[in-house]
């Protein structure tokens, strides 16, 4: 294996994760948009922003689900899947990640045994009530259900320390926080609501936005591909982040996560 120290060559092992993941929502008619730091590439660089060492993507929760169900029945030799729905999965609940079986990707690899491959993050976004009090009760819900579930999967993936020895004890709390959880994210139907929120955000007033959204959707281009983005971008962007299209300090140019990659 060769060890991928360059970030426009680890950017080039993600991309065709998004190829594949477009392919299969178009032939599937599910919906889904470019977001965070990859929807401002998409528009302000025409591709990755040049530090940038991921791709995120959000799809109503209903697409997402599909989405899952039929990555996984495809038993592809190419790409895999971290089932959210999977209690064993580092990222249960969080998000699903699908990745490229042709790499090699070790996550947090002085903390965890996290061994997977060039991906693409996917972040559900749920149906939400109109009443903002009872968002923030769900989103309290919500983490609490997360903490449960971390300390089940640390325990499986940690690579030493105390609390592998106590992986029976968590697992029944992971299980009712994994039932709780999708509880919460069903409590309101997608397309019945006015708004909808990806609860892994920090925000709620960033992260709330009017589920129409995901009805107007274009192309745009990123390294040289047709994607889906939302017809909106520029007000949602600028909601999230202000003036997106000026370029952050030298200082936070930097890649945001931990992990090593190979090409295999």
């Amino acid at each position: 294996m060769e060890l991928v120290e360059n970030i426009r060559d680890t950017q080039n092992l993600m991309l065709p994760v998004l190829v594949f993941i477009d392919k299969i929502c178009r032939e599937h008619n599910l919906r889904y948009s470019l977001a965070y730091g990859t929807l401002i590439g998409a528009i302000r660089h025409k591709g990755f922003i040049p530090w940038d060492d991921d791709i995120d993507i959000l799809m109503p929760r209903p697409d997402y689900e599909k989405l899952q169900n039929i990555i996984k029945n495809m038993n592809s030799d190419e790409f895999g899947i971290m089932d959210s729905n999977d209690l064993d999965s580092f990222y249960v609940t969080r998000m699903a990640k699908i990745f490229n079986k042709k790499t090699y990707l070790k996550e947090f690899p002085h903390k965890y045994i996290l061994e997977y491959g060039a991906f693409v993050d996917i972040f559900a976004v749920n149906g939400m009530p109109d009443n903002v009090a009872e968002i923030k009760k769900m989103k309290k819900d919500i983490f609490l259900c997360s903490r449960f579930l971390h300390m089940y999967i640390s325990s499986i993936y940690r690579i030493r320390g105390k609390r592998k020895k106590f992986t029976w004890f968590f697992k029944p709390f992971a299980k009712w926080a994994l039932n709780k959880s999708n509880e919460i994210f069903n409590r309101y139907d997608f397309d019945s609501s006015k708004y909808a929120m990806n609860f892994e955000g920090d925000s709620i007033e960033k992260e709330l936005m009017e589920s129409d959204l995901f009805n107007h959707l274009i192309d745009v281009e990123f390294e040289g591909h047709q994607f889906k983005v939302f017809e909106q971008y520029d007000s949602y962007l600028k909601h999230m982040y202000g003036d997106y299209m000026q370029l952050p300090s030298i200082e936070e140019q930097e890649p945001h996560h931990s992990f090593d990659l190979y090409k295999i």
